[in-house]
């Protein structure tokens, strides 16, 4: 994590110097935030949020530092450097915010903090943006993922009372009522904190749908319903079924053994989305019918 720390500091510097202000979210933001000093709480990745008119900028300055990008979708780009194994997700927007992405950054970096790594400073969100990103973090990952979900844990037994009530007005601002409800009532303790903070009941097929922790092919699905004609539809399946060289080899360990081996995982692409399509529908209806 020391190496992350390190990357990161580098990273927003590097940023900085090409004139794009970026935050750092999750990782040690939280770590240092709701752990004791003694409770261990692991990361593996850097999460970047930057303005949505810095993104082409970020993506310049990332690949002269030797990243490559691996995957993108509707809310962040995931990039590698292969030397050190860094990844970065470099995020326009964070899951379950329905304002403009311009909007959101407005709102996240109005306030933001300062965070001391290893050898050097970065920004994180407020107090308020982090115990609301770590809301919306867990709707995003849902149930089945313990990490998102041990990370509100720690915030709901440590945090006041008035934090939750500054995450819930931030909420409002971002129209982001629908995951914050659903985040919160992942657990038990949530369940009592989202019946206090006065926020109406709000609900999204999206948000649902990330709450039961669904086969990734699910949200695929649900971003081919929700793009609008025939072209973009089209765009979006081809690059599901034909991703990036440097996505299908952190995809497949069969892609990394030359030519042949990348061919291969390309036959296999679709084969594989295909086995994957009728749970991913069954986990779509569901979500409908929860949102109704």
């Amino acid at each position: 994590m020391l190496v992350l720390d390190a990357a990161a500091v580098e990273v927003t510097d590097k940023l900085r110097d090409g004139r794009v202000e970026s935050v750092l979210l999750k990782g040690p933001s939280v770590a240092r935030w709701v752990y004791a000093e003694e409770e261990f709480r692991p990361y593996s990745d850097l999460d970047l949020l930057v303005a949505p008119g810095d993104l082409r900028r970020s993506l310049r300055v990332l690949s002269g530092l030797g990243f490559e990008r691996v995957h993108s979708d509707a809310h962040a780009e995931l990039l590698l450097r292969h030397h050190d194994q860094v990844t970065v997700d470099l995020h326009r927007l964070i899951v379950g915010v329905g304002v403009r992405p311009e909007e959101a950054w407005a709102a996240l970096t109005a306030e933001t903090e300062p965070l001391a790594l290893r050898g050097g400073e970065v920004a994180m969100l407020s107090q308020a943006g982090r115990t609301l990103h770590v809301v919306l973090h867990a709707a995003q990952h849902g149930a089945g993922d313990a990490k998102p979900l041990q990370d509100l844990a720690q915030a709901l037994e440590r945090l006041p009372e008035e934090a939750w009530g500054d995450a819930a007005r931030l909420a409002l601002r971002l129209h982001a009522e629908a995951a914050f409800l659903t985040g919160l009532r992942l657990l038990p303790a949530g369940r009592e904190v989202a019946g206090s903070t006065g926020v109406a009941e709000a609900r999204s097929v999206e948000a649902a749908l990330r709450a039961g922790t669904p086969p990734p092919t699910a949200l695929g699905l649900y971003r081919f319903f929700q793009t609008p004609g025939a072209g973009p539809r089209a765009r979006l399946l081809a690059g599901e079924l034909f991703p990036s060289a440097a996505f299908m080899r952190a995809w497949m360990p069969l892609a990394r053994r030359g030519p042949g081996g990348l061919a291969a995982a390309y036959v296999w692409r679709p084969v594989w989305l295909l086995l994957r399509l009728a749970p991913a529908l069954l986990a779509w209806q569901r979500a409908r019918r929860a949102a109704r």
